[in-house]
């Protein structure tokens, strides 16, 4: 069954999610993406945007993930990153 929640919920969740890395988010792509959303979310809390929040979170995401130094490495083929 589906459990549906509020954008504010979603916000607040996903602001908490980068408690949850285990490393510093520069060596690796999951951490990365973690602390990146949160950071989002708290941005987007800061802001009150709360219309159409999920959207908005994933493409904001999205946008900066692409801007990063560590994943244009990767995309580039540099080794080293886990």
């Amino acid at each position: 069954m589906a459990m549906d929640i509020s954008d504010n919920d979603f916000l607040e969740r996903m602001a908490r999610s980068d408690a949850l890395s285990y490393h510093v988010g520069t060596t690796c792509g999951l951490c990365h993406n973690m602390i990146l959303g949160a950071e989002v979310s708290r941005e987007m809390i800061e802001e009150t945007v709360y219309e159409d929040v999920a959207s908005k979170w994933a493409t904001e995401t999205k946008r900066q993930l692409a801007e990063k130094q560590v994943f244009q490495a990767v995309a580039e083929g540099e080794e080293g990153w886990s």
